[in-house]
């Protein structure tokens, strides 16, 4: 448990530093989209930041009903991102799109450049997409 926190506190620094380095990204006020969602360890930091909106998927529906309860400012679907036209259901122009440690689920090769397609849509133009994949 210790070893998860710790893990998890050194991820999130890595990653604001990376969007600052990436363009001086500041999230307050700002759109994300988070793939993954998982327990809501990044949706925290997002919230605590003073993020305007955001929109979460994951693959696992007890991860969005859990964090529908826990954060109702946001919006959580359960969505596998290999499902063509992702904006559709979360909607589109993100200043940030975030993939952490999971595009490596993502097997088939079809499937992939499907995923792919949807972080880049999701996108604003001008937006910043992270993938971070340690595997």
């Amino acid at each position: 448990m210790a070893y998860n926190r710790w893990l998890y506190r050194r991820k999130k620094e890595r990653l604001l530093q990376g969007l600052e380095r990436a363009g001086g990204f500041h999230p307050k006020g700002c759109s994300v989209l988070e793939v993954a969602t998982g327990s809501g360890v990044y949706v925290e930091m997002w919230k605590q930041l003073g993020v305007a909106r955001l929109a979460g998927i994951d693959i696992s529906q007890n991860a969005t009903d859990h964090l529908k309860g826990r954060f109702p400012e946001f919006s959580f679907f359960k969505r596998d991102l290999s499902a063509t036209n992702l904006v559709s259901v979360v909607g589109g122009d993100f200043d940030l799109v975030t993939a952490v440690d999971m595009l490596y689920h993502v097997v088939d090769d079809g499937d992939f450049a499907v995923a792919l397609d949807n972080l880049a849509q999701a996108t604003k133009p001008g937006g910043l997409l992270a993938i971070h994949e340690l595997f």
